[in-house]
């Protein structure tokens, strides 16, 4: 391998050094994410959403320079600019460096699914507990205004005071 393809083989395996890192932080900060949901921690979910938004702008950023990388090893080995992909640029090299970017595929393809998998996981976690919040703010609203029924006549008046349930009883 000459000293151009090696020097632009080291600079994208940095690249991606650094993207699989920030996927794997990007991943404990979604698991942590679940945890505070779980345990209602606004404070903590508040700080970790903003600790994941910084990691996705680190992660954009990665990408970008990672896609940059690959053109121009892309370029170097006579590949075509649009075949920048992993798998396309390890036919170009050497069995060892081939084996490596495959390793890196394999590893971002799997860090990302389980990125997507655990993100989806959350979505319900966080649905279900606006839901049970929606709830609860109906039942005290209905506890502190009560209920309208009907007089004679078709007027309006106010109904007995009731109080309502503060928990669902929904696990």
């Amino acid at each position: 391998m000459d000293a151009r393809v090696s020097e632009a083989y080291e600079n994208l395996k940095s690249s991606l050094e650094d993207l699989s890192v920030s996927y794997q932080k990007l991943l404990t900060t979604i698991n942590s994410e679940k945890k505070f949901l779980i345990n209602s921690k606004i404070d903590d979910l508040n700080q970790n959403n903003l600790n994941k938004e910084s990691l996705l702008s680190d992660i954009k950023t990665l990408d970008i320079e990672r896609q940059k990388r690959a053109f121009h090893l892309a370029t170097i080995l006579k590949i075509g600019p649009d075949k920048a992909r992993l798998l396309e640029l390890a036919k170009g090299l050497p069995l060892i460096e081939a084996e490596i970017f495959r390793d890196y595929h394999r590893k971002l393809s799997q860090l990302m699914e389980r990125v997507v998998a655990s993100n989806k996981d959350n979505e319900i976690y966080a649905q279900s507990a606006i839901r049970t919040l929606g709830r609860a703010m109906d039942n005290v609203k209905e506890a502190l205004v009560g209920k309208k029924i009907y007089a004679p006549k078709g007027n309006m008046k106010d109904g007995p005071m009731q109080s309502g349930n503060f928990v669902s009883k929904e696990a």
